[in-house]
């Protein structure tokens, strides 16, 4: 089974990708954490497979999280896939780039 850990500073979003991903038989979702804080404790103290990340600071965020959970693949949700976003992302670790709006 892999966990995956959602960040995001909307509940109304957390709570709905939580709920599409608990459909889903071979995942369990680790934790919802709003804000960097939360994501930290939470990426330290589950070490979840994925992270699913929808915060800001996300370059530095993601470096963060490599640093605590090595083996933890980041994918990070963005409003747009603007070619900028893409690159800030990738340099700083993540394995992927998803625009929010082709989640649902």
């Amino acid at each position: 089974m892999n966990t995956v850990l959602i960040a995001t500073e909307s509940t109304a979003f957390g709570n709905l990708l939580s709920r599409r991903l608990e459909i889903e038989t071979d995942i369990s979702v680790a934790g919802i954490a709003y804000d960097a804080k939360e994501l930290m404790a939470t990426c330290q103290d589950t070490q979840p497979d994925v992270l699913l990340l929808n915060l800001e600071h996300g370059g530095k965020l993601i470096r963060n999280v490599k640093h605590l959970s090595p083996s933890t693949q980041v994918v990070v949700i963005v409003q747009d896939s603007t070619a900028h976003n893409a690159r800030e992302a990738m340099r700083a670790g993540a394995q992927d780039i998803l625009c929010a709006g082709e989640l649902f």
